[in-house]
């Protein structure tokens, strides 16, 4: 990793399978298996703060994850572990994921 002075921290984050149902069987299968990435980042830690999702419906996170701009989709739920450059750890799940033009931004 990098770990440059904007991005100090790393965060792994754990992508889950991603699962379709099989018309014929009615089971569900892998289409796109699971996947784990590591990324330099800088996460900030907040007081509990709500953000407004489209649907108008609150969502509570306590970190929001900075990192450089990506094309990988982390989608909500996904487990991550933050780990500080002073060497604290932190886990939890994805509750937001946003793409701009300068940088990533994962909300957890």
């Amino acid at each position: 990793m990098l770990n440059s002075s904007q991005y100090p921290d790393s965060v792994s984050i754990v992508i889950p399978d991603v699962l379709i149902q099989d018309t014929a069987t009615g089971r569900f299968v892998v289409s796109v298996p699971g996947s784990t990435v590591v990324l330099d980042c800088r996460g900030e830690a907040k007081t509990p703060v709500s953000k407004g999702n489209a649907d108008g419906l609150q969502t509570d996170y306590s970190f929001m994850i900075y990192m450089e701009p990506m094309t990988t989709v982390i989608p909500e739920g996904s487990a991550f572990t933050l780990t500080k450059e002073s060497g604290l750890v932190f886990t939890g799940k994805v509750k937001g994921f946003a793409i701009n033009q300068f940088n990533t931004v994962l909300w957890g």
